[in-house]
């Protein structure tokens, strides 16, 4: 008999568990009126800078048609912006807008917020530094 967890049972357990905190700091963050496709363009848009719908699209691996309507919501809500690309006159750069960039600060707070209140409260100073380890485990697994 071994001492090892049945990985099969781990592995789903922690997929579970990670879906089930996405969830939860979806709700937290106070931006559940957008859909993952618009979360997600948010999200390249800040981490990788302005770009085309075109190239959005490709790193998404969404037909560019699919992607347009996308950027065209987070237009009209005032989320992105756009400007004539200085290096290719016929094609438009994205960005986020300032508003946008207000409200991934106010979201990323609330859900910061929401996991200290958390932790303090339903965890003990053990179960805590468990947690903190634990982490160091979760980034091991997610390193190329």
């Amino acid at each position: 008999m071994s001492d090892s967890p049945d990985l099969d049972a781990t592995a789903a357990a922690l997929r579970l568990a990670v879906h089930r905190l996405d969830r939860r700091l979806r709700v937290e963050s106070g931006l559940q009126e957008f859909n993952l496709a618009q979360t997600v363009v948010l999200r390249r848009l800040r981490e990788a800078g302005p770009l085309t719908t075109s190239e959005l699209a490709r790193l998404e691996g969404v037909r560019p048609q699919s992607m347009s309507a996308t950027v065209a919501d987070l237009v009209a809500a005032g989320l992105v912006d756009r400007r004539p690309d200085p290096n290719d006159g016929r094609a438009t750069l994205l960005s986020l807008s300032d508003r946008a960039e207000g409200l991934i600060l106010i979201a990323r707070g609330a859900k910061e917020n929401w996991l200290v209140r958390t932790i303090g409260d339903r965890l003990d100073a053990e179960e805590q530094r468990r947690l903190a380890d634990a982490i160091g485990l979760l980034d091991r697994l997610l390193a190329p």
